[in-house]
């Protein structure tokens, strides 16, 4: 192989590995439908995504889970190790039936998908990071990807943990979730990925100073 060629090869191979998302998450596409994840209450996968529903009957309880790195013991089985680069939990969601707008009764609490990463090595809870919809971030009846900052737990070991809590209103309400990833940068939207236009760009400008040199 030319010296040019490998010296292009290498350069793309360093531009992938900081444009890339990291692979902490198993199954996060569920294209294995929940395997890899533990679940708890009413959690279901279809069409390569994951639905949290809320049951009947409770108030402000954790009805339905889905979690990577513990079992729901907080034994932390399988942790998830944070490397120094990660910064960001990228996912995708959106609601299929949202109850507070069907609303009769005169409750306050509001159904919330909660989005908890617990520290495994912090008793305490202190350095754990909680999100919570429509405090953190506005879940809609449209596919939206959202981006939370969690680098203040970078290099940790932790477990990640989706849980959706019930009002007690005698309505369901239906959370879908899909393409959950640990990622080094944030994602700039609405505008596209520039990424193969970019490495075409430098590609073409690599080989052509290439030519003019040999």
């Amino acid at each position: 192989m030319s010296k040019p060629i490998k010296s292009l090869l290498i350069l793309i191979t360093l531009f992938l590995s900081n444009n890339s998302i990291a692979s902490l998450i198993t199954n996060g596409d569920f294209q294995d439908n929940l395997q890899q994840w533990y679940s708890s209450g009413n959690v279901s996968a279809t069409d390569n995504r994951a639905l949290l529903t809320t049951d009947i009957g409770y108030f402000q309880s954790n009805i339905s889970i889905l979690a990577q790195g513990d079992d729901g013991t907080f034994s932390f089985t399988n942790s998830i190790l944070l490397t120094t680069d990660i910064k960001w939990l990228i996912f995708d969601a959106k609601i299929d039936i949202f109850d507070d707008l069907l609303e009769s009764d005169l409750s306050s609490f509001s159904e919330i998908l909660r989005i908890n990463l617990y520290d495994e090595l912090d008793f305490t809870g202190a350095s754990d990071l909680l999100f919570s919809s429509g405090s953190d971030f506005l879940v809609t009846n449209n596919w939206q990807t959202y981006q939370l900052d969690i680098s203040a737990l970078v290099g940790r070991s932790i477990a990640l943990s989706f849980e959706l809590l019930d009002e007690n209103n005698k309505k369901d309400s239906i959370f879908q979730l899909d393409n959950i990833a640990f990622s080094a940068n944030a994602i700039s939207t609405p505008v596209p990925e520039p990424s193969t236009f970019i490495l075409f760009t430098i590609a073409t400008i690599f080989l052509r100073n290439c030519k003019r040199n040999y």
